[in-house]
């Protein structure tokens, strides 16, 4: 059976509007997950890098009070340099414990 013009016109008309539609709703859902997934490597590099100067605050710490042990300071001369270098990186601790 071979159709009239008009609705070989219509089909063609409704198959190009159909794929357009599907292909605008495929394109959107790919933008979003791609713009949450560069969201989420953007919050774990932050979160490593804060991890990072964490960890290096303790182990500062650690070494003014090896010091201490060691006999080289006394303990209250190392809560001095303590509360000097925490008033520095205070930022740091604070961004960790946010993140």
């Amino acid at each position: 059976m071979i159709m009239p013009a008009e609705y070989q016109l219509m089909i063609a008309l409704a198959t190009v509007i159909c794929s357009g539609l599907v292909s605008a709703i495929v394109t959107y859902k790919l933008n979003s997950q791609k713009d949450e997934r560069l969201l989420l490597r953007q919050k774990l590099e932050e979160l490593n890098l804060s991890l990072i100067r964490y960890c290096n605050d303790l182990g500062s710490r650690s070494l003014i009070y090896s010091s201490v042990m060691v006999g080289k300071i006394s303990y209250d001369q190392a809560n001095v340099q303590m509360s000097k270098m925490l008033k520095k990186r205070k930022k740091a601790m604070i961004k960790f414990q946010c993140l």
